[in-house]
């Protein structure tokens, strides 16, 4: 009796003494997998999932957009909208974090004269406020006739973050108008996609203004008679009235140019929510990398010319004949609002301000010279190569000239020296080359 007691207490202790130590295998295990699992960003996870939804942002932001002060309750979403809706007053930017290639994060990177176009027939133009994309859509309207490609222009004017199933419909739409050969120009108020990661590598394009410029045409640009006319529910008449001197310097978030006002760095940075603050490196290093690496030409205003001129150098397929198309009347201020000059020092403390915004404008600056430099370099290049065949090409006209005279039929040579050498000065004339000519002007 006492041995069977004494097994029974044993098998009870085995169970007691497995049950813990099945429990703690299976903690070590579970630990081992989670250390040995490559980690996956939200970016990289972006194609396969779709995106959150506005309601989880809304949810998931901690603070909603301040409203405007002496607004009456107004965002700048509703101001941009001219209209006062709930889901205004929440960001629209995504809960996910910025994602760079290794390495880009935080290196210095430099502008280059890369020429970034892809072999693509669709150009995706995702246009920022403010900086002549009236002038821009204007040209391309007329270009599309000279060059022959079609032009859609979105509605939506005011929704910057398109969805994960609106980019998949986008997408698709585009492949089919590749597929079939049209060449399409694309032009919206959207921020930066990652089109390769929808398997599609179109042309991207954009234009920039220098920031101070633009944050103070902004300002006025919103409160223009125009936009208000015949809206009954409009903000309160002192924000109307209020003085861009008094904004910035007291403080009012309206100027802060942060994460109320819309900033250029966005447009090229996208749509994590970090994209949205202007004094974000991360965000700065993105819109860099991009404007870099995924754009063919972003131009900036203020070098309108020598913008249009990259663009007609990178993309002739859709661009060639811009600069003469082009007279610049001055449409880009087709939307602007009269408005006096601040002093300088709002305007220096504006630039305070917009420290990343003008980073990038300066470095969107070298990448425009760059690019027409390299223009240059290839026309002189193409310049040397048809002066010297120019030369070949007289020098052999006096050769036959010299063979009609001194040759004997049959002879099968030339009687007599030939002096014509290149560079003999038989050769009369200038050579009259223009940039994006293609053609060295006398030449039949």
């Amino acid at each position: 009796m006492n041995s069977f007691n004494t097994i029974t207490h044993f098998k009870r202790f085995q169970k007691l003494l497995i049950i813990p130590l099945i429990a703690t295998v299976l903690v070590l295990y579970s630990i081992f997998i989670i250390i040995n699992t490559p980690q996956t960003s939200s970016a990289e996870l972006m194609i396969d999932t779709p995106q959150t939804s506005t309601e989880t942002v809304m949810r998931e932001y901690i603070e909603k957009l301040p409203l405007l002060w002496d607004s009456g309750g107004w965002s700048i979403v509703d101001i941009q909208q001219r209209k006062r809706e709930p889901a205004n007053h929440f960001q629209q930017l995504r809960n996910i974090s910025i994602h760079l290639p290794e390495g880009h994060l935080f290196g210095k990177l430099e502008p280059s004269s890369e020429n970034r176009t892809t072999n693509s027939n669709i150009i995706i133009y995702n246009r920022v406020p403010k900086c002549a994309s009236t002038s821009i859509n204007n040209l391309i309207g007329k270009l599309s006739k000279l060059n022959r490609f079609g032009v859609q222009h979105s509605s939506v004017y005011h929704i910057k973050v398109t969805s994960f199933e609106e980019n998949i419909k986008l997408a698709s739409s585009f492949r089919k108008i590749s597929e079939s050969g049209e060449k399409v120009v694309f032009d919206r108020h959207f921020y930066y996609v990652d089109w390769k990661r929808l398997g599609i590598q179109p042309i991207l394009i954009n234009m920039i203004r220098e920031p101070v410029e633009r944050v103070i045409s902004q300002f006025y640009y919103l409160r223009s008679k125009g936009r208000w006319n015949k809206l009954v529910e409009r903000p309160a008449r002192s924000w109307f009235e209020k003085d861009l001197e008094v904004c910035v310097l007291n403080q009012d978030p309206e100027c802060q140019y942060d994460k109320v006002q819309e900033l250029q760095i966005t447009y090229f940075c996208g749509t994590e929510w970090e994209c949205g603050d202007g004094q974000s490196w991360k965000a700065l290093q993105k819109a860099k990398y991009n404007i870099e690496h995924e754009y063919s030409v972003v131009g900036i205003l203020e070098n309108f010319n020598a913008s249009l001129a990259v663009l007609e150098a990178f993309i002739p397929g859709f661009f060639a004949g811009a600069s003469k198309i082009s007279e610049r009347k001055r449409s880009s201020d087709h939307n602007s609002n009269p408005h006096p000059r601040p002093s300088s020092t709002v305007i220096q403390e504006i630039r305070i301000r917009l420290g990343n915004e003008l980073e990038l404008y300066n470095f969107n600056i070298v990448r425009i010279r760059l690019g027409n430099e390299l223009e240059l370099y290839n026309f002189n290049i193409v310049r040397i190569r048809l002066g010297n065949e120019l030369e070949l090409y007289n020098f052999n006209i006096v050769r036959i000239r010299l063979g009609d005279i001194h040759a004997e039929p049959g002879s099968g040579y030339i009687k007599g020296d030939i002096h014509a050498k290149p560079g003999s000065g038989y050769i009369k004339g200038d050579i009259h080359a223009e940039p994006g000519s293609g053609y060295i002007k006398g030449l039949k």
